[in-house]
C-alpha cells in the first residue's frame, strides 16, 4: 500500500510528493480541528486551503474559500467591511497584500470584526507562500 504522501527533507525544508490532492484533503480535515483560523496561500498569493474557523472568524462566504482565490480578493471584502481600517477599500486591500508580500517575513496585527478582536499572524515561507493564522483575543483584551 502506498502512503498518501511522502515527506522528504531537502536543504532544511520539507517537500511533499505523491497524491497531492489526497494530501490536501487530509490537511484540510486536520486544519478544521485546530482552534485557530488558518489559511495557506501559494507564492502567487492564491488560496491553497483555509479551515472552517478562518471562514467563520472573518465571516467569509464559503464560495470565496476555494483554491485559487486571490488574497487580494479576500482582503478587498474585509476592507469593504472596515476590518482593515478606514479609507478607500481598494487601497487598504492592496496595501495589506503588498506589506505581506514585501514586508517582514513574519507579521502580526490585530483585526476587529463582529465585536471580536483577532490577532492575525502571517509568515512568508522560503518558497514565497504565506501562512496566516487567526487567534481570537477578545476574552483576553476585554
Amino acid at each position: 500500500e502506498r502512503p498518501i504522501f511522502a515527506a522528504q527533507e531537502q536543504h532544511n525544508h520539507i517537500s511533499m510528493s505523491e497524491q497531492p490532492q489526497a494530501m490536501s484533503l487530509a490537511l484540510g480535515e486536520i486544519a478544521d480541528h485546530v482552534q485557530q483560523g488558518l489559511a495557506v496561500f501559494d507564492s502567487a498569493f492564491e488560496l491553497v486551503m483555509a479551515n472552517a474557523r478562518y471562514r467563520d472568524m472573518l465571516d467569509l462566504p464559503e464560495s470565496m474559500l476555494h483554491p485559487g482565490t486571490p488574497l487580494l480578493e479576500l482582503a478587498l471584502v474585509l476592507a469593504r467591511r472596515g476590518v482593515l481600517g478606514e479609507g478607500d477599500p481598494a487601497r487598504l486591500a492592496q496595501g495589506r497584500v503588498q506589506r505581506l508580500r514585501e514586508g517582514p517575513a513574519v507579521t502580526s496585527a490585530p483585526l476587529r470584526h463582529g465585536g471580536h478582536v483577532f490577532e492575525a499572524h502571517a509568515r512568508r515561507l522560503r518558497d514565497g507562500s504565506l501562512v496566516v493564522s487567526l487567534l481570537n483575543e477578545t476574552a483576553r483584551i476585554t
